[in-house]
């Protein structure tokens, strides 16, 4: 026979039981959702990430824009080599010396510009200089002064090599 304490105790037993498995499933069902919410936090920083390299980039493409025109201006191609003459005898001509271009020579690599000036000593050599200075890889190949009794002005020929960038 069964006392009222037997009972209660087999029905002690069965519940314990019963919140131990409740227990053991609620601690898992934790455990995955704690795993989940991890993944997700590490998605979500990753997509953060994302987002700020993307951020990054559209403002670099936008400021670029104005640098890589600058950066253009700087390189000297087979299509620009007209203007660049131009600029040499304008530069000649704002220094107060005759500027004419004698030959022009270019291949797939470089081009070879034969310049003369006529004008006083400091300007000839000033003109000389600022060729030295421009923004673009110049290299004298040669360069002759002269000076001339007659007109009492210094006769210079300038022979420059400017490698061209646009292969």
């Amino acid at each position: 026979m069964r006392t009222p304490t037997k009972t209660i105790l087999i029905s002690l037993s069965l519940l314990s039981l019963v919140l131990l498995a409740v227990l053991i499933f609620g601690l898992y069902k934790i455990r995955l959702q704690s795993e989940e919410s991890v993944s997700l936090e590490g998605r979500a920083a990753s997509l953060g990430q994302m987002d700020n390299v993307a951020q990054s980039v559209r403002s670099i493409k936008n400021s670029s824009g104005v640098d890589l025109s600058k950066l253009d201006d700087l390189i000297v191609s087979q299509k620009k080599v007209v203007s660049f003459i131009e600029m040499i005898e304008n530069l000649g001509g704002s220094m107060n010396l005759l500027t004419h271009t004698l030959s022009v020579n270019t291949d797939e690599t470089m081009v070879r510009i034969a310049l003369e000036t006529d004008g006083s000593w400091t300007r000839s050599m000033n003109f000389i200089q600022a060729l030295e200075s421009l923004p673009y890889k110049v290299t004298l190949d040669e360069t002759t002064m002269s000076y001339n009794a007659e007109s009492k002005e210094w006769h210079t020929n300038i022979v420059i090599i400017l490698p061209f960038f646009d292969n």
